[in-house]
């Protein structure tokens, strides 16, 4: 059982956080060209923290030093990223196909609001405008959510809690064995 406790959001500073493998799958294009549209608008300081290997590192790598208002921080593939999250606000995820993300699944064990687009199984996570935001997979859309969330239009620690919540009731160990047990269960049933 992950245990972090998260503290204040600082809204003149709001770090990002993925953590993904870097393809076009994975909507990393998009991203790269979202953070350069933001970086021109952008009023408060923001970090994007990225874990992940993959062939649009380099494009990843292009961007950052391109970028003058924006820190972008590559870490390359790290093993379980996600206990680096506790001083990060936000996860973030750009894919344009998952089916049930255990990075998103990471970072809502720990309570953190999260802006992903919806595909696959993510809507089974999410509840849009409760404990996250869904974002189309474009660059308008990533850089409208972004910039929302700058702008204090969402109450990210309210978020943040309401993913816990959600991790706790449907998702966690307890949770998971509990579903297998009744499964179980019904198919001992279903034999006698």
């Amino acid at each position: 059982n992950i245990k972090i406790e998260k503290g204040e959001i600082d809204y003149s500073n709001i770090k990002f956080v993925m953590a993904s493998s870097l393809t076009t799958r994975k909507g990393i294009d998009l991203l790269a060209k979202a953070l350069e549209k933001l970086d021109g608008i952008v009023k408060n300081k923001c970090e994007f923290h990225i874990f992940g290997d993959g062939i649009c590192f380099e494009l990843l790598k292009d961007t950052e030093a391109k970028l003058r208002n924006i820190s972008l921080k590559l870490y390359g593939r790290v093993e379980k990223p996600y206990k680096q999250y506790g001083d990060k606000d936000v996860f973030l995820m750009t894919s344009r196909d998952e089916c049930l993300p255990m990075s998103i699944l990471e970072a809502m064990s720990i309570g953190m609001p999260i802006v992903s687009t919806n595909v696959g199984a993510i809507d089974e996570l999410i509840i849009d405008g409760v404990n996250g935001i869904f974002i189309e997979p474009e660059i308008n859309s990533i850089v409208t959510a972004i910039t929302d969330i700058l702008s204090k239009k969402y109450d990210l620690m309210k978020m943040g809690a309401e993913s816990r919540n959600i991790f706790l009731e449907k998702f966690s160990a307890m949770q998971w064995c509990d579903s297998f047990s009744d499964i179980f269960n019904l198919t001992l049933k279903g034999t006698n």
